[in-house]
């Protein structure tokens, strides 16, 4: 045994006089050292769901106010009345997801960020009134002095608004390779976006009643304003500005590497009705023996509906690899070193937006029988449905060691908005309009710009590739409808000839002969 391990020790000795001996000659070379490597990856999701609904209802609602005055003169205040149904629902989700990397000073870096978000949001909204009534009466029996201004006003308004943003922004920066290092970074983001919006407000027979009276009492009547509005609007809206950005800069790293992939899809959907069914106003006013002049008189019934859905996607991508002054730096360059620049960018996006809106009115009316100052009576149904996308994609890459090109940004043309035409003072004025506007516009104005610029080297091979993909897909579907069913409006006065006083006038004719006779029709 002991023969046997000194033979094993004699044999390992003559193998290491060997080695050495066959490599006496040759130049010691260190080893080289273990390549640094910089890897870095970012993942972040987001998933949002809002919802909201409201609902607000009022049945038979009714404000009364009346006044009499016998032999009491005086003078009357304002009476404002009103009945008001309110629902108000919104929803909306936010993402401003944030993602940065940065490398400097190792031979092989990597980087790679992804960054998913899915949003929703639904808000609903409902306002109904039926019958609701307000009725003012107003009388004066030798008592003279003056009424005040009379405000009806019945009001059914619902209003929806969903919304969604997103804000993601992406940035890698590599710097400081050195030779024979690589860079990679990759980039991806997804978002997916949906908003829906609906509305409904309805008015069931609503009613202002204003009535005076006056016998053997001059004096002067306030300004009559009846109204009954009904409102709905549903707004839905979503919004994407992803970022992303890519810098690299190897200062001796021959091969650069970088992608970018952006994927949009964005629903938005509105809906709006109002309804009013046989909205009435009615002013009466009845001067018997009793001079003095009625104030204005103002008598509208409105329906409107408004439904909006917008998507809006503001994508940007950019990319810049520059080589500097690093390649007279490698070793072999020159006879046969290789540098290659890669860039790629894709970005996909799908819009689609959906906004209806109607407005009905059954058999509005209104009557005014008061010999007043001026007359506007009123009746307006309303709808209007929009929708509308907006692309605002940016692909830029810029490869070589020249100074990148950039791109402006044109400004906004700014819109002037035209005048509404004053309202005629007097005279008595009639309106009767059903309206209808539908809008549905898709805009893209993708842009794309790639620049390279090489200085050459005498030999070797240098390789600069890049492409860009864009797609785009937009649908955009509004419909408005409006509808008036028998609108009608009455306008005349009541009155009763003032005799012509002798003079002297007596006691009795005294008050009321002041002033001329007031008119009958």
């Amino acid at each position: 045994m002991r023969r046997m391990y000194i033979a094993l020790f004699a044999s390992l000795l003559a193998a290491a006089a060997l080695a050495t001996g066959a490599s006496a000659d040759l130049t010691p070379v260190a080893p080289p050292p273990a390549p640094a490597m910089q890897t870095a990856g970012q993942l972040a999701t987001s998933q949002q769901s809002a919802d909201a609904t409201a609902a607000s209802t009022q049945v038979a609602p009714k404000n009364t106010n009346v006044s009499v005055r016998v032999l009491s003169p005086g003078a009357d205040g304002p009476v404002s009345q009103a009945n008001t149904s309110t629902a108000i629902g919104a929803a909306g989700n936010a993402n401003l997801t944030g993602q940065q990397i940065a490398q400097d000073g190792s031979a092989n870096q990597q980087a790679g960020q992804a960054a998913g978000s899915e949003q929703d949001a639904s808000a609903a909204a409902e306002s109904d009134q039926i019958k609701p009534q307000n009725t003012n009466v107003d009388v004066r029996v030798l008592s003279p002095g003056s009424n005040g201004s009379v405000s009806q006003a019945n009001t059914s308004t619902a209003a929806a608004i969903a919304g969604n943003l997103n804000a993601t922004g992406q940035t890698i920066d590599q710097s400081g390779a050195g030779p024979g290092g690589q860079q990679t970074a990759g980039q991806e983001a997804g978002s997916k976006q949906d908003a829906s919006a609906a509305a409904g407000s309805l008015q069931v027979e609503p009613s202002n009643t204003n009535v005076g009276v006056r016998v053997l009492s001059p004096g002067d009547d306030g300004d009559v304003s009846q109204r009954n509005d009904s409102t709905a609007a549903a707004i839905a809206a979503n919004l994407n500005a992803t970022k992303q950005d890519i810098g690299q800069d190897p200062h001796g790293s021959p091969s650069q590497t970088a992608g970018q992939a952006a994927g949009n899809w964005q629903g938005a959907d509105a809906t709006a009705l109002s309804g009013q069914v046989h909205p009435s106003n009615t002013n009466a006013d009845v001067h018997v023996l009793s001079s003095g002049s009625g104030g204005s008189v103002s008598q509208a019934n409105t329906s409107t509906a408004v439904g909006a859905a917008l998507n809006a996607n503001l994508t940007k991508q950019s990319i810049d690899q520059s080589s500097g002054d690093a390649y007279p730096g490698l070793r072999g360059h020159k006879d046969d070193g290789i540098a290659i620049q890669a860039a790629g960018q894709l970005a996909i996006n799908k819009q689609d937006a959906a906004a209806c809106a109607t407005s009905l009115q059954i058999a509005p009316e209104n009557t005014n029988l008061s010999s007043g100052d001026s007359v506007e009576q009123d009746n307006t149904s309303t709808a209007a449905g929009i929708a509308a996308n907006l692309n605002g994609l940016g692909q830029t890459i810029g490869q070589g060691p020249a100074e990148k090109d950039g791109y402006g940004k044109a400004d906004d043309p700014v819109g002037k908005t035209a005048k509404s035409p004053a309202k005629p003072a007097g005279g008595v004025s009639q309106s009767n309009t059903s309206t209808a506007l539908a809008l549905s516009g898709n805009l893209n104005f993708t842009h794309q710009s790639i620049s390279q610029q090489q200085d050459g080297h005498p030999s070797g091979v240098d390789v600069q590739a890049a492409g860009q993909a864009a797609g785009n897909e937009q649908h955009a579907t509004s419909t408005a409808a409006s509808f008036q069913l028998a609108p009608a409006n009455h306008n005349g006065s009541i009155g009763v000839v003032m005799p012509l006083c002798p003079r002297p006038a007596p006691p009795v004719c005294a008050p009321v002969c002041r002033s001329e006779v007031v008119p009958v029709t």
